[in-house]
């Protein structure tokens, strides 16, 4: 017989889940739009394609998952909405601050304090979710949370296009901070779901984070899933961090259509792949454990083959349709991964064990994916200019040619830095074929690993 459910009607759950959606959307907002406005920021502060890869990668993520450890650590023992709800609060004020940035120092230390605010709330809405939902419920839960990441796509873009098009790119940070005040207040006011009644046990102590991490690491498929995440999310933020510059540069395209590019674009593809990989997943999964691995380990290897075949055309049509494939079955791992490590713990350890993936994914991952995208960015652009013309980052500071140069010039400077990015893309595709592998070795040791944790032992 299943354990009962933790909230006494639909309405209140329903309720519950769509405030942290709401939370969820802001979250990705505020990462999404710098990625959106990455060309006019460059231009207006002087960056090159590292030094942008390091304030949207590793500043944010460097922050973003050593915090999420110590506040996972006190989700455990404390009120997971009001952690969630102040630091919802910090992150919006800290979006508005990276408007006030006027060289890379300080645009690097607003991405940090946006960082350290969302440090806690994955893992902490992650552990509500966990208590609140049954396991077989659960993919289909963290589904509709994750949804916030392809809304947050169309809400940055219209930033961009009305705001940043009008205003400036400074002015739509500060806007995009101020909707997060109020929605902490919504957070603040919910109530926290009674803690491993939706697997029917209760348990009152809290294991140490070494128990958590010894628990996780006794799982094989954590350590085969682990690696898998970490390869695709490497690829997934190197891309995303520099996609709609990609648009721009190759197609002409303005920082508003690029962000409209990439925004409609992702927000379908992130949409389908949510609701296909987390709904898919808790029916495939009634069936057979093993689609938890399965279903992943076929979308990212899809996602290689689709990223490949768009990153080679020179259509804007053709390139956006097949990253759009490649984006739909990319995010075929998401919701899988983190429902996988969920079900391998027990109520207490799961914020910790969300933590602990996160720092894998987000620190390496998102850290390392975007600045090794923008070394290879560069050096593809510098090894595909015109040398006849003189040194690249000589003539073309910041991959621009400088103003008042010939059209001939301002060509082959935006033909050499759309060949850098293209260059990167191509590379980061072998990234998610590797992890394929990994996820497909993952899927032989799910049906035990999951079974134990239900069974009480979360250690």
């Amino acid at each position: 017989m299943p354990p009962p459910d933790t909230f006494a009607s639909a309405t209140a759950r329903r309720w519950f889940l769509g405030v942290l959606f709401l939370v969820s959307m802001l979250n990705y907002t505020d990462r999404v739009i710098f990625f959106m406005m990455v060309d006019d920021i460059k231009v207006d502060l002087g960056l090159s394609d590292f030094e942008i890869g390091l304030a949207g990668g590793i500043s944010f993520a460097l922050f973003q998952t050593l915090l999420g450890l110590p506040l996972a650590r006190l989700a455990e023992r404390r009120s997971r909405t009001t952690i969630i709800a102040v630091c919802t609060g910090f992150w919006s004020l800290m979006t508005a601050a990276c408007g006030l940035a006027t060289n890379f120092a300080q645009l690097m230390i607003g991405r940090m304090g946006v960082g350290i605010g969302e440090a806690a709330f994955l893992p902490a809405a992650s552990s509500l979710l966990g208590d609140a939902f049954r396991a077989d419920r659960r993919g289909g839960a963290m589904s509709i949370l994750q949804l916030g990441s392809p809304v947050s796509a169309i809400f940055a873009a219209l930033l961009t296009v009305f705001v940043a098009g009008t205003f400036g790119w400074r002015v739509a940070f500060f806007v995009a901070g101020l909707p997060g005040l109020l929605v902490m207040i919504l957070v603040w006011r919910l109530r926290e779901p009674e803690r491993g009644k939706a697997d029917g046990v209760v348990e009152e102590a809290v294991p140490s984070l070494l128990d958590v991490l010894l628990a996780l690491l006794r799982r094989r498929s954590f350590l085969f899933v682990a690696l898998a995440a970490l390869l695709v999310t490497m690829g997934m933020h190197g891309i995303s961090n520099f996609l709609a510059a990609y648009y721009g540069r190759t197609f002409g395209l303005s920082t508003g259509q690029a962000a409209m590019m990439y925004g409609f674009i992702n927000a379908f593809a992130l949409g389908c792949s949510m609701m296909i990989a987390g709904f898919g997943m808790d029916w495939a999964g009634r069936l057979d454990r093993r689609w938890h691995a399965w279903i992943p380990a076929a979308g990212v290897l899809l996602s290689a083959i689709f990223y490949a075949i768009a990153f080679s055309r020179d259509s804007m049509v053709s390139t956006g349709f097949f990253v759009m494939l490649g984006g739909l079955t990319q995010f075929f791992f998401y919701v899988p991964t983190l429902t996988m490590v969920q079900n391998m713990v027990g109520p207490r350890m799961r914020a910790s064990a969300i933590a602990i993936i996160s720092v894998i994914t987000g620190l390496i991952g998102g850290g390392a994916g975007p600045a090794l995208t923008g070394v290879l960015s560069d050096r593809f652009a510098v090894a595909a200019f015109d040398h006849a013309r003189g040194a690249f980052h000589a003539v073309c500071p910041n991959g621009v040619a400088a103003e008042g140069s010939s059209p001939a010039l301002v060509e082959a400077c935006t033909r050499a830095a759309a060949s850098g990015l293209q260059g990167a893309f191509l590379v980061l595709c072998g990234l998610f074929a590797l992890s394929a592998v990994f996820y497909f070795l993952a899927a032989g040791f799910v049906e035990r690993d999951a079974f134990s944790a239900e069974r009480g032992n979360g250690a």
